[in-house]
Formats: C-alpha cells, structure tokens, sequence
C-alpha cells in the first residue's frame, strides 16, 4: 500500500520515517558538545561568545527551510515522496543532526505529513520572518541532492520566481 501515490499512503512512510528512526534517535542521544563527526554541537548555548549564538540559530533556521523546501520539491515533482526521496531527505537531517534539535524535528514531521504549497512555504518565512537571504541559503544548501533529477531544478527555479512574485513585489 506503501507508494501507490494516495495521501494517505505517502503521510504513513512520512510518519514512519520520522518518528520511528529519526526522532527517537534525535531525543535519545547523548551529547558531549560535539557530534559523531567531530563538529560542535549546536544544541548547546555558548555563552562566552554571543556571536556564535546568533550564527548557531540562523544555520539552524537556515537548515529548517531547506527541509521544508525538499519536502516541498519532492511532493510537487510526482504529487508523491517516493521512499528514495525520503531517504535522501533522511541523509540530508542526519549529515546536520548536530544543527536540528528535538523540537525541530517534530516541527518537521508536521510540516511533511500535509501537502506543501509554495504559499504556505512562503507564509512559515513571513511567519517567521525570514528574508532573501537565508532562503537562497536554504536552496543552494539541497542543490547537492537536487542537481540530479532536472524536476527538482524546474520546481526550484519556478519557487525562487513565485517568491519574487508574491513576497517582493
């Protein structure tokens, strides 16, 4: 039933990936201020040095778009997200898990159980104030994962036009 295209089958391997691997394995995990590669972990507040913190929310934030906006390619390219798909966006969060924190990642998983449209992508960045900048950030972060399909390119240059349709103009 799994992959026949139906809403209903496609939120079940959504709802599947992300809260039987991913989030337990996110809320679960023990942490040293590092990550399993070596980079620092972004969970936790540095004090000493204000800038970081703020650079720390905004790769944060940054990242959230980008899954959001891969949801969002991979749900228009076929109306559906293929278990492929699914376990590219997979890689993508684990390769940044030292980015997204618990409560990111259960705003994920209610972000990809609906169908996405370019408007509500654009009413989260207006709802969360995020300009340009961070959203040509958020794209050129998934061109290594959407490079390869010439869809996934047409979806993106046809949500970068609507953005400059709708948000600035």
């Amino acid at each position: 039933m799994i992959g026949n295209g139906t809403k209903k089958a496609r939120n079940s391997l959504v709802v599947m990936f992300f809260r039987k691997k991913y989030v337990n394995k996110i809320i679960n995990k023990e942490s040293d201020g590092y990550d399993r590669f070596g980079e620092p972990n972004f969970r936790k507040a540095n004090v000493d040095n204000p800038n970081l913190e703020w650079e720390n929310v905004y790769q944060k934030n940054m990242m959230k778009l980008a899954i959001i906006t891969l949801f969002y390619v991979f749900a228009n390219d076929d109306d559906k997200i293929s278990r492929k798909e699914l376990k590219k966006v997979k890689n993508f969060c684990r390769e940044r898990e030292h980015i997204l924190t618990k409560e990111d990642i259960i705003e994920m998983n209610q972000f990809s159980i609906n169908d996405i449209t370019a408007s509500d992508l654009f009413n989260y960045m207006l709802a969360h104030d995020y300009g340009e900048s961070i959203f040509l950030e958020a794209i050129d972060e998934i061109k290594d994962i959407t490079y390869i399909n010439h869809k996934y390119i047409l979806i993106l240059q046809k949500l970068k036009q609507e953005y400059h349709n709708q948000i600035l103009w």
